[in-house]
C-alpha cells in the first residue's frame, strides 16, 4: 500500500503533464489553423497584382458575357446573337457549344448591368470567387485528414502554377468552379456521415449542392458517382438513403431546368468527337504541364521531378480512396472522365482541380 501511495503523486504529475501537453497541442493546432487562410489572402493579392489588360480572343468569354446580358435583360439564353464559323460548311451547333451552364452568367448578370462589358471587373469578380474557393478549401482539408502544412503547401504550389496565372487573366469558369466544387464535396462528406434519421435530409442537400456545381461546370456530374463510391467503400452501402435522395433531388432540379429554361443545343456538339482516347488525352495533358518548364535551367530534371511527385500523389490517392476519402475518390472519378472524354486540346485548364490537391 505504501508503494502504491508513493507512486500516486508521480502518476498524477504525469497525467497533469500529459493533459498540459494536450492543451498546448490543441492551442498550437488552433493557432496554426489560420495559416492556410492567410496564404489564401496572399494568393489573391498576388494574382490581382498580376492581372493583365484585355482578354484572349476566344469564344468562351463572349458566350459567358452574352448569357449574362441575356439574364440581366430577361432575354432567352439561346438568343446569343454571336456567329463564329470555324468551318463554314458546318452549322454552328456542330462547331461548339452555343451556351454554357448558366450559374456563372447569372452571377455575372448584375456586374454586366452595372459596369457593362468591363473585362477588368469580371476578372476581379472571378478572383473573389476564387478567394471563396480557397477559403473553403482551407476549411475542408483538415476535415479530410490533411495537416495545416499540407494544406498551405498545396495552396502555394497552386498559386505558382502558370496555368493559374493564365486562368486568372481570363473570363471563364475554371477558377470560380472550385468554390462550388469543394462546397459540394463537403456536402458529400456530411451526407455520408449523417445519422440514419437525418441521412435523407442531408442527401437532398448533397443533391442540390452537386446540381449547383454542375451549373458552373458540367464535369461536376462526376460528384454523383463519387458520392456513391464514398457510401459503398466506407459503409458497404450499395445505395443508401443519402444517395437515393441526392440522385432524386438532382434529377428533379435538372428536369425542372430543362423544362423551364431553353438553353439551346448546348453541348450537343460533343457527340461529333471521338470518345475513349485515354492515351491521346494523357499525352495532351502531359505536354500541357511539361511545356511550362521549357525555359527552366534543367527542364528534363524538372519534368522527372514532376512525374515522380505525380507517382507519389497517385499512391496517396489510392490509399485515401481505399478509406473512402471524398477528395481522393473525386480525383479518381474526375480523371477517369477526362480520359473518357474526347481530346479537346484544352491545355491544362481541366487539370486545375488536380493542381489544387497536388
Amino acid at each position: 500500500m505504501t508503494g502504491i501511495r508513493k507512486l500516486q503523486p508521480s502518476f498524477a504529475l504525469g497525467a497533469a503533464s500529459a493533459g498540459g501537453n494536450a492543451v498546448r497541442g490543441r492551442f498550437t493546432a488552433q493557432r496554426w489553423f489560420f495559416v492556410p487562410f492567410i496564404v489564401s489572402v496572399a494568393i489573391i493579392v498576388y494574382l490581382f497584382l498580376g492581372l493583365l489588360k484585355g482578354q484572349a480572343l476566344d469564344e468562351d468569354y463572349a458566350v459567358y458575357l452574352k448569357e449574362a446580358s441575356n439574364i440581366a435583360e430577361g432575354v432567352s439564353l439561346k438568343d446569343m446573337g454571336v456567329d463564329y464559323y470555324v468551318d463554314p460548311n458546318l452549322s454552328l451547333t456542330m462547331q461548339g457549344p452555343l451556351t454554357y451552364p448558366p450559374l456563372l452568367p447569372a452571377l455575372y448578370a448584375l456586374p454586366v448591368k452595372i459596369f457593362g462589358y468591363d473585362i477588368a471587373a469580371f476578372k476581379t469578380f472571378n478572383l473573389f470567387l476564387l478567394f471563396l474557393g480557397l477559403t473553403i478549401f482551407s476549411y475542408a482539408m483538415p476535415r479530410w485528414g490533411f495537416s495545416v502544412l499540407e494544406t498551405a503547401t498545396s495552396l502555394i504550389v497552386f498559386a505558382l502554377a502558370p496555368e493559374i496565372h493564365n486562368s486568372s487573366n481570363g473570363v471563364d469558369s475554371d477558377l470560380p468552379f472550385l468554390f462550388f466544387l469543394i462546397l459540394a464535396m463537403l456536402a458529400v462528406g456530411k451526407a455520408t456521415r449523417a445519422t440514419p434519421e437525418t441521412r435523407w435530409l442531408w442527401g437532398i442537400v448533397m443533391g442540390v449542392a452537386i446540381f449547383v456545381a454542375t451549373e458552373t461546370r458540367i464535369v461536376a456530374l462526376v460528384l454523383l458517382p463519387t458520392a456513391w463510391l464514398v457510401g459503398l467503400i466506407r459503409y458497404r452501402r450499395v445505395a443508401g438513403w443519402e444517395f437515393i435522395t441526392a440522385a432524386a433531388s438532382f434529377a428533379i432540379l435538372w428536369g425542372a431546368e430543362y423544362l423551364l429554361i431553353d438553353r439551346g443545343p448546348g453541348y450537343g456538339v460533343v457527340s461529333n468527337y471521338e470518345f475513349f482516347t485515354p492515351f491521346t488525352n494523357l499525352r495532351q495533358f502531359y505536354w500541357a504541364m511539361a511545356h511550362w518548364w521549357d525555359s527552366a535551367p534543367f527542364p528534363m530534371g524538372v519534368v522527372v521531378l514532376l512525374l515522380g511527385l505525380v507517382a507519389l500523389a497517385l499512391v496517396g490517392i489510392i490509399y485515401e480512396a481505399a478509406q473512402g476519402t471524398t477528395a481522393a475518390l473525386f480525383l479518381i472519378c474526375y480523371t477517369a472522365l477526362l480520359l473518357v472524354l474526347p481530346d479537346f486540346e484544352a491545355g491544362a485548364r481541366y487539370l486545375i482541380p488536380h493542381i489544387l490537391f497536388f
